[in-house]
This record gives C-alpha cells, structure tokens and sequence, in this order.
C-alpha cells in the first residue's frame, strides 16, 4: 500500500508551475470577489457567501467542475439581490475578479496539474483577459461619468460611447491567432 504523505509528495514534485499558478490565481481571484461582494455592505446573506467559498475551494482544486458555475452564479445572485442601485466600485471589483478567476480556471482546466506548459502559455491567455479588463475598467468609468452628467439624450450618448470603447477593445486587442 502507497503511504498517503509520500503520494502527496510525489504529485507536489510533478506539479507544473504554469497548471499550479493557474489554481492559485483561481482561489486569489475567487477571495477577492468574495470580499468585494461582502465587504461594501450590501448585506449579502451569509449562506450565500458560504456557498461561493465552498463552490470556490472546489473550483480551485477541480477547475474543469461545475463548482465554478455555482460560485459564480452564487456571486451573482448576492450582488443582485444586494448590491444598491447603480454601478458601485464593490461590482466592477468584482466583475474583475470573476473575469479573472473565469480565464486562469479555463487555462488550469485545459491540463492536468502535472502538465509542464511554457510560461507563453499563460502569457498568451493573460493579454486577452488584460485588454477585456481595460475594456471593463474604461466602460465603468465612462459610465460613472454619464451618470454624473445626464444631458437630454444621454441614452444615445451612452450607447455611442460604449460602441466606441467595444469597437477600441475589438481594434487593439492583441490578435495572436498564430503562434
């Protein structure tokens, strides 16, 4: 019989850098989105929040689970049901996280946690993910900016200027299709 401990090690001595980074960006991620939904006092039930921890540690140790819908449905329902009218800092935060947790659990899913991966790897998956975040970051800011100034017709301007930022996004997103 194999001893328990010395199975452990052998798995740890295995492990690839890239597959275990992937994981420990997923549980960072997912601690973040946690505290940014519980944090801002949206008063978010507690089973809710216990839910997303618990769906959250299974997602990342088994990234290719259903664990990582439940979280992420979980985190949703929370800042629906809780977070105040508008958009806050706590739900951009958190939306980032989730963005965030979503793309490293895809990549970590994609091979085992023995897998050795360049570090390119990760890289080519990080500069999609960086530009959809800017993209985020720049569209809650116009927003916010919007909000504040609300001119007859807003709604118009609204759209046009998130047509603009989608169609930067689209234009200056890194198109690394080849290698």
């Amino acid at each position: 019989m194999i001893d328990p401990v010395r199975a452990v090690a052998a798995v740890v001595r295995r492990t690839g850098a890239v597959p275990a980074t992937a994981r420990l960006v997923v549980a960072g991620a997912l601690v973040v989105a946690v505290l940014a939904t519980a944090l801002p006092g949206w008063n978010v039930p507690d089973v809710g929040l216990l839910v997303a921890v618990v769906a959250g540690v299974i997602w990342a140790g088994a990234p290719d689970s259903g664990a990582g819908l439940v979280c992420v449905v979980v985190l949703a329902l929370c800042w629906l049901t809780s977070a105040p009218g508008g958009l806050t800092p706590g739900a951009v935060v958190t939306a980032l996280a989730l963005l965030v947790a979503h793309v490293a659990a895809a990549l970590a899913a994609a091979m085992p946690l023995t897998a050795s991966a360049d570090r390119a790897v990760a890289l080519r998956w990080a500069r999609p993910t960086a530009s959809i975040a800017a993209v985020v970051i720049a569209a809650a800011g116009l927003l916010a900016v919007l909000d504040a100034w609300s001119p007859p017709g807003s709604v118009v301007i609204t759209l046009g200027a998130l047509a603009l930022v989608a169609t930067g996004a689209w234009r200056w997103s890194p198109d690394d299709t080849t290698s």
